[in-house]
């Protein structure tokens, strides 16, 4: 028997070596793996934030056009009653200068 204990292999071959370079490389296949993973996650998120959140809803866009449109032009609320809309931005100069005027 020999006095040293060492693993049993081929006469030249360094095993502690080999079974490190073989720990190593199974560490960072999995660190690449779980790395590649959290990528595709994200991208899939991305994509489907991209796809149905940024989206406009066609609903809320005709709303805001119509609302747009009431408030900058002008129009009849009751034309048998002598009501009329004017646009939101002549409306605050009216009542800014009819402040003006009362102080």
């Amino acid at each position: 028997m020999s006095a040293k204990s060492q693993p049993q292999g081929a006469p030249g071959m360094d095993v502690p070596l080999i079974v490190t370079i073989g720990v190593a490389s199974s560490l960072l296949v999995i660190v690449v793996v779980i790395g590649v993973w959290a990528w595709f996650d994200y991208e899939v998120s991305r994509e489907q934030h991209r796809k149905v959140v940024d989206q406009p809803i066609y609903e809320i866009e005709q709303l805001k056009t119509r609302q747009l449109a009431e408030i900058t032009t002008y129009r009849w609320v009751d034309e048998k009653a002598g009501i009329a809309a004017i646009p939101i931005d002549r409306a605050m100069k009216l009542i800014a200068q009819r402040e003006g005027a009362k102080r």
